[in-house]
């Protein structure tokens, strides 16, 4: 089976993903209500990413690059493909972690598994903007690039393991970097660029093990 830190690290830090900044003039809230009404709403997104994650128990970040879907309002699939090819994906009902090298999948029942599926929603609402008032206090400040949000989690589920999170966006009001800083002191920063919004073919959010993958639930039935 893959080890619990192969789970835990997908599960803190999967994209969603998020950024700090010099913080500038700060936002009214009526400001940030105002912005926030102005975020792009699209229907799909595809972005190329790359993840440096600082760990307390290792002396050197932990740097992943790869690729991200995301279908509004719940559907994602997410690539690395360096240093070790991964796939993440899950269609709002079930999570599947595709581990190709190992011949193993893990697959969850998100019905049966509401902390799991609660914290996928929120990093989600990085991609859907219109869902960050549901699971995060918003403050907000210009700066040289764009606008920072800084999110405060609202929930109990989420503050049990999100300390900050926070988003860059481009003048355009598009991601461009985050900072998601977890309560064990982990901190991943992640890059985002080639942003395209159009919408997806359902089939990337499917997924068949190959005869040769052993499938595991981690979680049991």
């Amino acid at each position: 089976m893959v080890s619990i830190y192969l789970r835990s690290t997908f599960l803190l830090t999967l994209a969603l993903a998020l950024s700090s900044s010099v913080i500038a003039a700060e936002l009214t809230p009526s400001e940030v209500e105002a912005l926030i009404a102005k975020l792009p709403a699209t229907e799909g997104r595809i972005l190329e990413f790359r993840e440096e994650k600082q760990m307390r128990l290792l002396k050197d970040p932990v740097i992943t690059e790869g690729k991200l879907w995301f279908q509004a309002p719940n559907h994602f699939r997410r690539e690395v493909e360096k240093p070790n090819r991964t796939i993440s994906l899950s269609n709002g009902e079930t999570l599947w972690l595709y581990y190709p090298e190992l011949k193993e999948a893990e697959q969850y029942d998100l019905s049966k598994t509401p902390a799991i599926s609660q914290m996928l929603d929120a990093i989600t609402a990085s991609f859907e903007f219109a869902k960050l008032r549901q699971f995060f206090a918003i403050q907000g400040s210009p700066n040289a690039e764009g606008v920072v949000l800084r999110l405060s989690p609202k929930t109990s589920a989420l503050r049990r393991n999100v300390q900050e999170l926070t988003l860059e966006l481009s003048p355009k009001l598009q991601l461009t970097r985050s900072t998601l800083v977890m309560k064990d002191g982990t901190r991943s920063v992640t890059t985002y660029q080639n942003e395209i919004n159009r919408p997806l073919d359902p089939s990337l959010f499917k997924f068949t093990p190959p005869a040769d993958v052993r499938v595991v639930e981690p979680l049991g039935k």
